[in-house]
């Protein structure tokens, strides 16, 4: 197989694609820790030296070296688009800097970056997320991966909607569903039977999108907004849960008490930029710096 490098440059920012590696150098806007804990993805790990991600069927493993960022993938393409490496977030947070306290959650998560999920494995672990934490999303979803999805070597895959499609309330269960068992199983039959679902979400707007969401079960307002940010790329949504309504009420002199308001008042303020407002404040709040 023929080897093939080849560079990109975001602002200050040079990316060297290889097939199975990617290198970043001046890494202004791409941080670890930043990326993988603000709460927009759950099959990861970060260990002392490196971390890795799993996304689908493709697994990343990720070094800081110096002043660079090593990514070493099975599929350097993916990961290419998977961690947004095209995006100036350099402009991006210059756009959102519009008070002291957007400035301060901005040099605190300035590794963030939005991250392009698969949309089947986003839309099952953003119904599991819902009144859930972290550690518990995360077990749910390897104990899934491991007993239906494929051995890749070393980890495994998310699996495929048709097998996923054959588990029953029981298994969901086992896992850690808890009551959104079956929602999954409801949801998964619709996904599963309907071919032209996720295609008419893509082509959908945002508005569209939410709905045709929301018609599963298990997805509210805030889980489709998830839904909408990571697994479609909408920005122009804001998620509205228990951190950012503290950020409302304590730092916006906020006298709004339902979060369809809430969220409503952010995305007037942010626009188009509203989804990566909402994780450099999302971030910033849940990490008890505010």
């Amino acid at each position: 197989m023929s080897v093939f490098k080849f560079y990109i440059i975001i602002n200050a920012m040079e990316v060297l694609l290889e097939r199975n590696k990617i290198t970043i150098n001046n890494p202004d806007s791409f941080r670890i820790k930043d990326i993988l804990e603000c709460g927009q993805v759950f099959r990861y790990n970060i260990f002392s030296t490196h971390a890795n991600v799993l996304s689908k069927n493709h697994c990343a493993d990720i070094v800081q070296d110096k002043n660079d960022i090593i990514i070493n993938c099975d599929d350097s393409d993916y990961f290419h688009n998977y961690f947004d490496l095209n995006t100036d977030y350099q402009a991006i947070k210059q756009q959102l800097a519009v008070n002291p306290l957007m400035c301060s959650a901005i040099e605190f998560g300035q590794g963030i970056r939005i991250l392009k999920g698969d949309l089947f494995e986003i839309i099952i672990s953003f119904i599991i997320s819902a009144n859930n934490n972290i550690a518990r999303i995360k077990k749910t979803l390897n104990f899934i991966s491991e007993h239906l999805g494929n051995d890749m070597g070393g980890y495994y895959s998310f699996p495929d909607i048709d097998v996923l499609a054959q588990a029953d309330e029981g298994f969901f269960a086992s896992a850690g569903c808890g009551y959104r068992s079956s929602y999954l199983v409801h949801t998964l039959n619709i996904l599963k039977n309907d071919i032209s679902f996720f295609d008419g979400l893509k082509n959908s707007d945002t508005s569209q999108a939410a709905s045709k969401l929301m018609s599963l079960k298990g997805v509210g307002e805030k889980v489709a907004d998830c839904i909408l940010l990571f697994g479609l790329s909408k920005t122009d949504v804001f998620p509205v849960d228990t951190w950012i309504n503290k950020v409302y009420k304590e730092n916006f002199e906020g006298t709004l008490s339902k979060r369809k308001d809430i969220r409503t008042f952010f995305i007037d303020l942010f626009g188009n930029l509203s989804g990566y407002a909402q994780q450099y404040l999302f971030y910033y709040k849940r990490s008890n710096k505010i």
